[in-house]
């Protein structure tokens, strides 16, 4: 089994054309069971930045994006409990001397109540990487209401635009003077809710897990078909 985005499948094929292979759609978890864990909604003043003390977060091109723009009396929520500490030590050091106290580093690992409760202020959410990761924040923050900024580059912002989501671009969208912040409306919201349900909903997994079991069963059959 190799678990890849949608978008990734030509990148896959030409990496290996001589793959024998069949797509199909497998489950880890619900958006009942994950996306809706705590807080209902995401719509503290808060900006949710990045996801961990890794550079592929691109920390700082983003912060030096955010010190341009009227911020008000936002914090920044910065993850940086896992990953490399030297590197967290470095953008924290860094987002204090640009955003004082309003730059909130996360360094210790806390219970997940406290995480869920903590960005549940956060109404924005700015993720600034290149490859895909953060994947189930991102997901999250669809579900419950927050604005969400994406590069161009990183292929889950093609995936979530084609699937009709509300999703902004970082090099785009992030604009001086522009509505900049979220939450999203009641509307924006139930729409992406509907829109995470269909895809990652329990009832759709047990859908794939049933289609994955025929196929399954139908390769067998012809297995032993052969074999006779």
């Amino acid at each position: 089994f190799a678990s890849i985005n949608p978008e990734e499948i030509s990148l896959f094929e030409r990496a290996f054309p001589k793959f024998r292979k069949n797509y199909h759609r497998i489950f880890y978890y619900s958006a009942e069971d994950v996306f809706n864990v705590g807080a209902k909604r995401m719509d503290g003043p808060d900006v949710l930045v990045g996801n961990s003390a890794t550079p592929t977060n691109n920390h700082l091109e983003l912060l030096y994006q955010l010190k341009k723009l009227d911020l008000g009396d936002r914090n920044l929520v910065v993850p940086l409990n896992y990953g490399n500490q030297a590197y967290a030590e470095k953008i924290e050091k860094k987002g204090r001397a640009m955003f004082g106290t309003r730059f909130v580093a996360l360094r210790e690992f806390i219970p997940l109540e406290e995480y869920y409760n903590l960005i549940s202020r956060c109404s924005t959410i700015m993720m600034n990487h290149i490859r895909q990761q953060a994947a189930t924040t991102i997901a999250t923050g669809l579900y419950k209401g927050a604005k969400v900024y994406l590069r161009n580059q990183n292929i889950v912002f093609p995936f979530y635009r084609k699937m009709g989501m509300r999703v902004w671009s970082l090099q785009d969208d992030l604009k001086p003077g522009a509505d900049l912040f979220g939450p999203l409306t009641e509307e924006e919201m139930t729409h992406n809710q509907a829109v995470l349900n269909e895809y990652w909903g329990h009832d759709a997994a047990l859908r794939a897990i049933r289609e994955l079991e025929l196929m399954a069963s139908a390769k067998r059959e012809q297995q032993v078909g052969r074999a006779i």
